[in-house]
């Protein structure tokens, strides 16, 4: 149960602002121009229950039975050139082993603005707020126990991102995004983390079913409570590909070459390159079943000082390879049954350097491979046009690794929704 936000952008505040203002100025255009019109609303409320063998994900199990309550609303409309996309959901939940510890009301609120001005623009500002506990797997580890995991950690984020797009048909278009955002974590806070990322990608598009996608893209994070990796840097050049093979399948795939940049507080700076990207296919036989196959290769490394009194850095070097396998029945107009596999490889080495050479026959290097596997089957069922009930039975494993514990589990959860619209 976890949640994601948007946050004020300061570091482009004229050119959001700007934005803003053109984006309202044709919102309030279109609203006197279609005062009369309903509005496309909507509110949902739900019940979950959800029991898992292996909360905490350790090697020591706990079960507990975790009830959450939603209220959620949203809207949905074009006025003219104009779309406006809003989404709010509070959810309370309840744990019964963990109450007193983990109970906690989960905050969602979405929000998008596009407009469409002159003959090829195309302007688009979103935000986000999330605020819920984190997932008690991500919490960081400090033991193989239950204690060590299960902590009240309330994971804050906030998002603002602006999209120009230029060229809406043909064969050339550009786009150009600046983010701004920010994750806080009210325990271990040396996690939490300011990151602004500006990109500019050249789309060609021979036909509508195929476009390639060319461009550079630039990410900087900055951690304020660290003096190790105080700031990471990444310089990206992304290529991306979407071709629509034919009416039954279809693919996308993204290739990333990057350079990251790690300086400590002291100013101190490493650099590592590295190769990152994704590959997608979704595949419809027939109108009633698809599938759907994803892989996916991920990099990231921790540096720290410690150990020795300070006098030892540590550098841990993670890349994760993922594949995910799907397959989605509709078995009739109101059931629909999804069955997913994941397995995702995690190869992970740790280098420990002394920095006094008469420490140097001290230094060490290990490295490990794990992997964690998840199986899940759930089924939906539409009992009418407003009510929604699904069930969901998933399985899961994980192996030992640096940072990682030795777990497995399985888990149940039914829910229950009503919309009115």
């Amino acid at each position: 149960m976890k949640v994601s936000a948007p946050i004020p952008a300061r570091r482009f505040p004229a050119l959001l602002t700007a934005a803003s203002a053109a984006l309202l100025m044709g919102w309030c255009g279109s609203c006197l121009a279609q005062a009369d019109e309903a509005l496309p609303l909507f509110l949902t409320t739900s019940l979950t229950l959800m029991h898992d063998s292996n909360l905490a994900r350790t090697p020591e199990r706990q079960s507990d039975t975790v009830r959450a309550a939603a209220l959620a609303a949203g809207l949905n409309k074009s006025y003219g050139r104009q779309t406006y996309l809003l989404y709010g959901r509070l959810t309370k939940n309840q744990y019964n082993r963990f109450a007193e510890l983990l109970d906690n009301d989960g905050k969602n609120l979405n929000g998008k603005v596009s407009s469409e001005f002159m003959s090829n623009w195309l302007v688009t500002l979103a935000g986000q707020y999330d605020e819920n506990l984190n997932s008690l797997q991500d919490n960081v580890i400090v033991g193989n126990s239950v204690q060590s995991q299960v902590i009240r950690n309330i994971r804050r984020y906030r998002d603002t991102n602006l999209s120009v797009q230029y060229g809406k048909s043909g064969l050339w278009s550009v786009v150009g995004k600046l983010d701004k955002n920010d994750l806080t974590f009210s325990e271990q806070q040396e996690q939490n983390a300011d990151q602004t990322s500006q990109s500019l990608r050249v789309y060609y598009s021979p036909s509508d079913l195929l476009r390639f996608g060319v461009g550079p893209r630039f990410v900087k994070t900055e951690y304020p409570n660290r003096t190790t990796s105080k700031t990471v840097e990444d310089s990206n050049l992304d290529f991306t590909t979407d071709w629509r093979v034919s009416g039954l399948s279809s693919l996308n795939a993204l290739l990333s070459l990057r350079d990251t940049k790690y300086t400590d507080a002291s100013g101190q700076s490493t650099s590592k390159g590295s190769t990152t990207g994704s590959l997608g296919w979704v595949f419809t036989p027939r109108g009633s079943v698809s599938y759907s196959a994803n892989l996916s290769r991920r990099t990231s490394s921790d540096r720290a000082n410690g150990g020795a009194g300070g006098l030892a850095s540590i550098t841990t070097d993670y890349i994760t390879n993922s594949v995910a396998l799907g397959a989605n029945w509709q078995a009739t107009a109101k059931i629909k049954v999804g069955a997913n596999y994941t397995r995702n490889m995690y190869d992970s080495s740790r280098t420990v350097n002394y920095s006094p050479a008469q420490l140097a026959f001290l230094n060490s290097e290990d490295s490990t491979d794990s992997h964690q596997d998840t199986y899940s089957l759930d089924v939906q069922y539409q009992l009418m046009r407003s009510v929604e009930l699904g069930c969901n039975l998933a399985k899961y494993n994980q192996t030992r690794g640096i940072g990682r514990n030795e777990y497995d589990g399985h888990s149940t959860s039914c829910s229950a929704s009503l919309t009115l619209d």
